[in-house]
């Protein structure tokens, strides 16, 4: 299963108003009260959940950009659960392209959205193409929202591009169920080990939730890394120390541009709202 984990996205273009825990609460009861409409429509979303795989990954796109609405506003929100179907559907693209078989993107608001992949590509350096897929189309998603702005002066646009850099770079952290770790595997499977104290340091000091299940899902994958016998191992071993070195190489050239592109695009964010023009 491939995730795309989202940690509460910055709101960069809404300034956030002195009285927070009254909007907090009231955000917060909106979304409740969306939720006790949607469940009470259940039979409904299952009728159309029969439609296939299009109608999960619609209904789940749809419950994500009204829950997300809630709080950051319907343009943040389309935008943002957009950027995220542009990640997950790199991950698809190259799966079906080596003949792996996966499911269609779903979301989950909040969390992300993810790919459960149905096969398994021959080895690890397979993998690690599938999921260097959802950063590198999520990447040219968010530099294509940063094209725009320079079109449209849009501020909204910018914070998109900034959260997309940041969502992509973020999924680079050396662990599963994160990209990171399926992409450094291929060079050592002890990528799927080396990210762990990063997220945990990450999750101990903002205590989120959502986070801690991200880091328990990863001690628990990096176990069955290791577990099994001579077979298991071939899976990881039979990468050739050329590609073990480009796997790597490219890791870290991607992990650098997004740094950077995150930097640069914070730092026009700042500009522009110590001008004024972003509230």
């Amino acid at each position: 299963m491939s995730y795309m984990f989202d940690p509460t996205p910055p709101g960069p273009v809404q300034q956030v108003p002195v009285k927070r825990w009254r909007n907090r609460r009231g955000a917060l009861t909106t979304g409740a009260g969306i939720l006790a409409i949607l469940a009470s429509k259940l039979k409904y979303l299952f009728i159309l959940l029969k439609f296939g795989k299009v109608g999960g990954t619609l209904i789940t796109m749809l419950v994500s950009v009204a829950l997300y609405a809630v709080v950051f506003g319907w343009p943040y929100a389309v935008g943002f659960v957009a950027l995220l179907f542009c990640h997950e559907m790199g991950h698809v693209l190259v799966a079906r392209w080596q003949g792996v078989n996966v499911s269609a993107p779903m979301f989950i608001p909040f969390m992300g959205a993810f790919i459960a992949m149905r096969g398994m590509p021959e080895d690890s350096l397979g993998e690690a193409a599938i999921a260097a897929g959802g950063p590198v189309v999520g990447s040219l998603a968010a530099v294509g929202c940063l094209g725009l702005y320079g079109m449209t002066h849009q501020p909204l646009l910018l914070a998109l591009a900034y959260v997309g850099f940041f969502l992509n770079l973020f999924n680079l952290i050396p662990m599963s169920p994160l990209d990171g770790g399926r992409i450094l595997g291929a060079a050592s499977r002890w990528a799927y080990v080396a990210g762990l104290p990063i997220l945990a340091v990450i999750a101990i000091w903002h205590f989120n939730p959502f986070l801690l299940l991200i880091l328990a899902l990863g001690v628990l994958d990096a176990f069955n890394r290791f577990r099994g016998g001579a077979v298991k191992a071939m899976y990881y071993t039979s990468i050739s120390p050329a590609a073990r070195w480009a796997v790597a190489g490219g890791y870290v050239l991607l992990a650098g541009v997004l740094a950077i592109a995150m930097s640069e695009t914070h730092t026009a964010l700042q500009m522009l709202r110590s001008g004024g023009l972003v509230g």
